[in-house]
């Protein structure tokens, strides 16, 4: 229930709700407004207890006999509190009276929205006719002599933008106004869109339907014609990275062979092998030592030292290189095999092993018999091993050989109850040396690098020998070493170069040693 608490006697703002209703109501009994007998029943207590002592109410004016009184007059208009004196916050605490002195709302724009007749249902409402603005003109050039400064260049990059976006925009009107006509495309079902852009076509293809199937043969040929061309030129540039149809591909590591002799053995043993030979010798597996089971190989590498490195002659003069070329450090490679229950790849590496006469006496006179040495029976059990890399067609596109191979470490694997992956192998080769060979692909014909790594010296004293030639004299053969000059490459001449004594006639008296 409100209370019009401009008739409250002051101090009345530390009432609390009862308080300020119990008093209304005894102010009403005594105005005569509510009888006794129709007094409502008391509400209970608040939890804050009644004053002592109520607050009078001030005695009315020419109060009227007791009896039926009539209710209290209104107070005059202007001690009302919609009178035109400001509200404020401190006068109202409880919020009640300062939206009675909101200004009114005009609505008359909302009506006038309302009072607008509304199109009916089904009838396309046309937009808005935007105006485009007229083309701006380029942003003018500065001053000669000055640079071009960063907003202009950002004016005339977004100027140029704008035409292109402009001339676009024009060319595609004028292409649907060449298909469509004075029709609106827009405005078009899809199937007479269709039918326009058919009879379009129709028109272009003039009317003699045999001279449209041969132009269009025509166009079909040429595409294919520069499509071969494309390709071609692809083919020869061998640049996979930025051409998809290269002839040649990168090497994959995944295409890959090995070749083990010494894995293709099998112990086959018939009643009377057992105690002769190593009984396997006879008996090799329709593989011929492939390993298809290898999963990972390294291929070969070296490594040189530098004899004179950081060695200063004297104060102003390092030595020149001198490495290890002669002696060159081969590095190991690492391989593994996983081990299938046939061929058992762990057998053949332990028969390599037996074939040394490690820890057999049976097999140590036969190995010594077999290689000359248990050593040499070990490398000689597993013969040369060869590393082929293939092409996309399963061709060789390089070998390599690794010399008097033998199994320098082997591990064979590790078992685990918490893993269902195939047992694996390692092992780590060394050999004496390596060969490769290269077939012939594109322009390089085929060679084989390092061909006497077997008895390299054996091979340089033959070829010392084949390639000696007799002079009748110093002179003839300086005039000889001339001409063999003048055909050497130039990678050949600046090696000779480097010599730190070099002249041409040093160089042709050290040709000559030994060749008159």
């Amino acid at each position: 229930m409100g209370h019009n608490r401009g008739f409250l006697p002051a101090g009345w703002e530390d009432w609390t709700d009862q308080q300020i209703s119990d008093y209304w109501e005894e102010h009403s009994r005594q105005a005569g407004s509510i009888s006794k007998e129709d007094e409502p029943e008391a509400p209970p207590p608040a939890d804050e207890p009644l004053p002592a002592v109520l607050p009078e109410a001030p005695p009315p004016a020419d109060e009227p006999p007791a009896g039926d009184q009539p209710a209290p007059p209104d107070p005059p208009e202007e001690d009302l509190w919609w009178d035109d004196t400001p509200i404020t916050p401190d006068d109202d605490p409880y919020g009640d009276l300062l939206d009675e002195q909101a200004p009114p709302v005009d609505d008359s724009d909302i009506q006038d929205i309302l009072d607008e007749p509304t199109p009916p249902a089904g009838l396309p409402v046309d937009p808005p006719i935007v105006e485009e603005p007229p083309p701006a003109d380029p942003p003018a050039d500065p001053p000669p002599g000055e640079p071009f400064t960063e907003e202009f260049l950002d004016a005339h990059a977004e100027w140029s933008q704008q035409r292109e976006d402009r001339l676009a925009q024009d060319e595609s009107d004028a292409a649907l106004e060449k298909a469509f006509g004075d029709e609106d495309p827009f405005a078009m079902t899809g199937e007479e869109a269709n039918d326009a852009l058919i009879d379009d076509l129709l028109k272009k293809l003039d009317a003699d339907p045999a001279d449209a199937l041969k132009r269009a043969s025509d166009a079909a040929t040429a595409a294919q014609a520069a499509a071969d061309a494309a390709l071609a030129k692809a083919k020869e540039s061998h640049a996979f990275w930025t051409l998809p149809n290269a002839q040649y591909d990168p090497k994959l590591q995944f295409r890959f062979k090995v070749v083990i002799p010494g894995m293709a053995y099998e112990d086959a043993r018939a009643t009377s092998e057992i105690g002769d030979s190593f009984a396997d010798t006879n008996h090799i597996d329709k593989t011929g030592g492939t390993v298809w089971y290898a999963k990972t190989i390294d291929k070969p590498g070296y490594s040189l030292a530098n004899l004179t490195e950081n060695t200063w002659l004297n104060a102003f003069t390092m030595a020149d290189v001198l490495t290890t070329i002669d002696k060159p450090k081969f590095k190991t490679v690492s391989m593994t095999l996983i081990d299938p229950s046939y061929p058992n790849a762990t057998r053949k590496l332990v028969r390599i092993l037996r074939r040394s006469g490690l820890n057999e006496a049976t097999a140590v006179p036969i190995a010594m018999a077999y290689g000359g040495s248990r050593s040499k029976s070990y490398t000689k059990t597993v013969g040369d091993v060869q590393i082929m890399q293939l092409n996309a067609t399963g061709s060789t596109i390089e070998t390599w050989t690794l010399v008097q191979a033998y199994p320098q470490d082997v591990s064979f694997g590790k078992l685990d109850y918490s893993s269902s992956d195939p047992v694996e192998i390692s092992i780590t080769w060394g050999y004496k040396a390596f060969k490769v060979d290269f077939p012939e692909i594109g322009k390089e014909k085929a060679y084989n690098y390092f061909r006497n790594a077997e008895d390299f010296a054996g091979a340089t004293k033959a070829a010392a020998a084949s390639a000696k030639k007799e002079y009748s004299s110093q002179e003839k053969c300086k005039e000889a070493a001339g001409e063999y000059w003048n055909v050497m490459t130039d990678v050949q001449k600046h090696t000779a170069q480097t010599a730190r004594d070099f002249s041409l006639d040093n160089w042709k008296k050290d040709w000559c040693e030994g060749k008159f």
